[in-house]
């Protein structure tokens, strides 16, 4: 048995989903910067502006916002837009079957699983509970399909390393 040409399509949606949601990082960390850069701004069109605002969506983001602060604004886009930038990386090659993108996937996957444990133990609720078992699922997911190929190319069912799996 070797290792297929393209990954499992399990494997793909959970590429697809995670550099969905890597994406999503990375545009958390461009709102930062730009609400950093011109907080002062910021805060004075919410103040006018925000009470008018139509949309729900944009009144809770421009709250939130508003009331983070500088400090915390540059660790949100920094913190977003490295670890968004790293998983979008893992997710394409992920989807690309590279060898390296495995270990790394389930590794960014598996970093949060600490801090995950924290919140369902100390702020439970219904959708962390979910959100939790989901992240565990994807982890033992990946694991399990990086473990596989690591037994194939180990005894030596897999095809030889190229630079098409590099």
């Amino acid at each position: 048995m070797s290792l297929p040409a393209h990954p499992p399509l399990l494997i793909r949606i959970i590429a697809l989903q995670k550099g969905a949601f890597a994406f999503l990082l990375l545009l958390i960390a461009v709102g930062s910067i730009l609400s950093w850069r011109n907080y002062s701004l910021l805060t004075i069109w919410a103040e006018q502006d925000a009470l008018t605002a139509e949309f729900a969506l944009v009144d809770w983001m421009l709250e939130k916002i508003v009331h983070l602060g500088v400090p915390t604004l540059k660790l949100v886009a920094v913190a977003s837009g490295f670890y968004g930038m790293l998983l979008g990386t893992a997710a394409v090659g992920l989807w690309l079957g590279k060898l390296w993108a495995d270990p790394m996937f389930v590794g960014l996957v598996g970093l949060l699983i600490p801090f995950e444990t924290y919140e369902v133990i100390h702020e439970a609720s219904l959708p962390k509970l979910a959100l939790f078992i989901g992240n565990l699922i994807v982890f033992s997911v990946l694991l399990s399909h990086w473990l596989r190929a690591v037994k194939l190319r180990a005894s030596g069912q897999a095809e030889t390393l190229g630079e098409s799996t590099l």
